[in-house]
């Protein structure tokens, strides 16, 4: 009995002994690693303020002022010109995206101006706005049916036409 005692003792001992190496050769491999990628990142720290230097350097010499110094506000931004199947891709994809809701307030009209994506369509809120970010063209004129005509409704918590 006492040897099989020190038979498991010694067992448990060993995988004491492995496991703790297991440990110690992780811990080691995860320390050289993060000196290996300190170092990486201080070098490349480096390099970006070198090519900044260099940049504000080019820009005093050619009569301009320091991007870093004074920053360009940015630009509005330009509509771009799409074509009608591409927009009419986009809005469909805006327009079945934002159709939930949960009552009729959350449902708007708007008016597409387009028999291909049903010339007024209900969505919410967030859908509306996307839609008018969209900047439509121009409208068609086989389109009958208007804001006025129709009326929103909320019906199985999606947004539809009355």
């Amino acid at each position: 009995m006492l040897k099989s005692l020190f038979k498991w003792i010694s067992i448990a001992a060993i995988a004491l002994a492995v496991i703790a190496l297991i440990l110690l050769g992780v811990g080691y491999i995860l320390s050289k690693n993060e000196k290996e990628t300190r170092a990486l990142k201080d070098k490349l720290d480096e390099r970006a303020i070198a090519e900044s230097k260099v940049r504000t350097r080019a820009d005093i010499l050619s009569g301009q002022k320091s991007i870093s110094r004074n920053p360009l506000p940015p630009q509005p931004r330009k509509p771009t010109l799409r074509l009608p199947v591409v927009e009419d891709m986009l809005a469909k994809q805006v327009i079945t995206n934002n159709l939930v809701c949960q009552d009729v307030s959350q449902c708007e009209l708007f008016d597409t101006g387009r028999t291909s994506l049903g010339c007024v369509v209900a969505v919410n809120g967030i859908g509306l706005s996307q839609l008018n970010r969209l900047n439509f063209g121009g409208k068609e004129t086989e389109c009958e049916e208007t804001i006025t005509n129709v009326q929103a409704t909320c019906h199985h918590n999606i947004c539809s036409i009355k």
